[in-house]
């Protein structure tokens, strides 16, 4: 009889346990928000707040009066974590004499101002560091066990918030972008239709503008992301502005560049704050009308090219290509990456402004004559090493063509190596 009633109260124990206990978990998971259906207006955290200003969040910091603009992508990415993270465990009502226990005695708090308030209290690991002790006003006095990653995200710096993005368009909506220095234009680049023109100053007007250079320039202001925010210019000098005229816009919007001990900053428009850059950065945007002007020499079809007759030093190299394979005419043997080598003859640009003689130091080494199948020749240029010239500088001459041009030396030493 004795073991009967103990088999029923076990078994009651177990209808409780399957039945009952679920029925209270998913209860109590019931009481997660729904923060996606917020009307969020600020998220607080221990030292600073995210606040809604109209469809912009920005960071509100203790003690800063300035406030920068928030990443957006990053203040969703927090409300779809509190999203999918309602707790990993329920662990019973806290003993408020406990609570140190749980490292809850001082919190890292993070509370969200909505239709109605909400917040999370964040405290220690448990000890298999899968997640993190937690209060929640959702569950008032229940000790949770949340996702680890709650530490972080609860205990995150304003820094990390920090939109970054210097511009608030990309490249495709830039139209002009104009360089000012000691107030007059250095260079002002137009794009229409795909092709990029000087603007002004009128003296480079009747030069072409490098397309890569160009699109380089606009892709790296539609695009730049600061190192981090200053909120201070100390000591900081005034380098350059720019000028970028976008799409949808009256007036453009202006970026003042500064040198400030071992960094630059870049302030956009009127804002406060201060975008770092590096020294990359800085010298991506401080782009001289010589840099944008397009430099090229060569205008070669290398798909045309079946044939090259090169002298070196003296010597006499022939090349021939059959099947895409570049071979030597006297042994047939294989010279690899001769099409990589042509791609980089047909895109050589000068260095410095062209003359029209060559000094006295300098001396031919070699003649490249590229053909094309009838054994015409395509492009021939000529080579020229000169003491005066820094090491890795030579001269370009193409044959038909008065000018020469100093460009850098590294094609005809790798050349040199490959055939010699």
């Amino acid at each position: 009889m004795k073991r009967l009633v103990f088999l029923i109260i076990l078994l009651a124990f177990i209808w409780a346990g399957v039945f009952l206990w679920p029925e209270k978990k998913d209860e109590q998971k019931a009481n997660w928000p729904d923060f996606k259906k917020f009307d969020i207006v600020k998220i607080q955290f221990d030292q600073f707040e995210l606040v809604k200003d109209k469809d912009k969040w920005r960071v509100k910091e203790k003690g800063q009066n300035i406030r920068p603009y928030a990443d957006q992508t990053k203040v969703d990415a927090l409300i779809d974590f509190l999203q999918v993270n309602s707790p990993k465990r329920f662990l019973g009502s806290l003993d408020k004499d406990k609570v140190g226990e749980f490292g809850l005695d001082k919190p890292k708090q993070l509370v969200i101002y909505a239709q109605e308030k909400w917040s999370v209290q964040v405290g220690d690991k448990n000890p298999s560091e899968d997640g993190v002790y937690a209060l929640s006003s959702s569950y008032p006095g229940e000790l949770l066990l949340m996702n680890a990653a709650y530490a972080d995200k609860v205990g995150a710096g304003s820094d990390t918030y920090y939109e970054l993005k210097l511009l608030p368009f990309d490249d495709e909506q830039i139209t002009r972008v104009r360089l000012l220095e000691n107030n007059s234009t250095r260079w002002d680049v137009l794009k229409k239709d795909g092709e990029f023109t000087f603007n002004a100053p009128e003296e480079i007007t009747r030069y072409k503008v490098s397309s890569s250079e160009a699109t380089s320039l606009f892709f790296e202001l539609g695009s730049m992301r600061a190192q981090s925010l200053d909120f201070k210019k100390d000591q900081a000098k005034l380098q350059f502005t720019l000028e970028v005229f976008h799409r949808g816009g009256e007036t453009p919007l202006k970026i003042k560049i500064f040198k400030a001990k071992e960094k630059y900053l870049a302030q956009v428009d009127q804002n406060k704050w201060y975008f770092v850059l590096d020294q990359a950065q800085h010298d991506n945007l401080n782009k001289t009308s010589f840099l944008l002007k397009d430099r090229s020499i060569i205008h070669l079809d290398t798909g045309q090219a079946h044939k090259m007759d090169l002298v070196i030093s003296g010597k006499n190299v022939q090349l021939y290509k059959v099947n895409g394979v570049w071979k030597h005419k006297d042994s047939d043997q294989e010279v690899p990456g001769m099409g990589l080598y042509l791609w980089r003859l047909s895109d050589l640009k000068y260095e410095q402004d062209p003359k029209s003689q060559l000094p006295s130091t300098a001396s031919r080494i070699v003649i490249w004559a590229v053909k094309d199948k009838q054994d015409k020749d395509l492009v021939k240029v000529y080579f020229y090493e000169d003491s005066a010239l820094p090491a890795d500088r030579c001269w370009v001459q193409v044959a038909g063509q008065s000018s020469y041009y100093v460009v850098d030396s590294s094609l005809l030493e790798d050349l040199k190596t490959k055939v010699e």
